[in-house]
């Protein structure tokens, strides 16, 4: 999330509100948390590293759900403020790395997220979202190279993101890190 232009995205959108899927080690909320988003959410499914996260951000103000990302978004979005930015991790929900059979895409939650957002209750067409690891879904150009063997996992295709969100948001691709697919509303 560093790498991105996040202070730009909250100033050009007005972004007051921040939701983060795969806590990892805590960078994503905490750099949200940095530029004064609150507030600030993040789900992930109860690894240690989440935890390790968890406990040294929860005083600062951030939200901590765990579990099923999608389940947690449906339960948080009615009271979630607008505009809101979201960064969704395309990993499959308890697997650290990219994936490396075609099971691991059974456990992706990133499709579930995006129909949780898109019907859940309020309106997404002011909030910003970015989907990390868009090397997984194309052959991306990114700063971190392309993904090794990536069409023997038959991942499919990135555009159920897009499609679903094409009326309210215009899609854009950065190379930076594992790619990014950012959905910014027109």
């Amino acid at each position: 999330l560093a790498q991105t232009p996040l202070p730009r995205l909250i100033s050009d959108h007005g972004v007051v509100a921040f939701f983060e899927t795969g806590t990892g080690d805590g960078s994503g909320i905490e750099e949200a948390l940095r530029l004064g988003i609150l507030p600030a959410h993040t789900a992930d499914i109860a690894d240690s590293a989440a935890r390790s996260a968890f406990e040294r951000l929860a005083r600062h103000g951030a939200f901590f759900h765990l579990g099923e990302s999608w389940r947690v978004l449906v339960g948080e979005l009615p009271r979630l403020a607008s505009p809101a930015l979201f960064w969704l991790d395309a990993h499959a929900m308890d697997v650290d790395r990219v994936p490396t059979n075609p099971g691991d895409l059974l456990r992706m939650p990133l499709p579930a997220e995006i129909r949780a957002i898109v019907g859940g209750g309020r309106s997404c067409a002011r909030d910003v979202i970015l989907i990390d690891d868009l090397r997984m879904f194309e052959d991306c150009a990114c700063d971190d190279g392309p993904l090794p063997g990536r069409s023997d996992l038959g991942l499919g295709s990135i555009a159920f993101a897009e499609d679903a969100l094409r009326a309210t948001h215009r899609a854009e691709r950065w190379r930076v890190g594992t790619g990014v697919l950012a959905l910014l509303p027109r």
